[in-house]
């Protein structure tokens, strides 16, 4: 029986794999120069925006919403 791309893309997903994978990439990045810039960056941003409110924002989606505004 031959085994098709999808089959052995889903057998993978089923074992976890991918989640794995991912981790590691995330591990790697967070730990690199990179990502420790890029997390300098945003809690710069985080603490710019708070500075600039009338009042500690503590919903997380507003934050959100406002940083990407703070990005573009």
């Amino acid at each position: 029986m031959d085994v098709t791309p999808e089959q052995v893309v889903n057998e993978i997903k089923r074992r976890g794999g991918f989640d794995a994978m991912r981790e590691e990439m995330y591990s790697h990045f967070v730990s690199s120069d990179k990502g420790m810039r890029l997390e300098a960056l945003i809690k710069q941003m985080l603490n710019d925006i708070q500075d600039k409110s009338d009042y500690i924002i503590t919903d997380p989606a507003r934050l959100e919403q406002l940083l990407f505004e703070k990005l573009e």
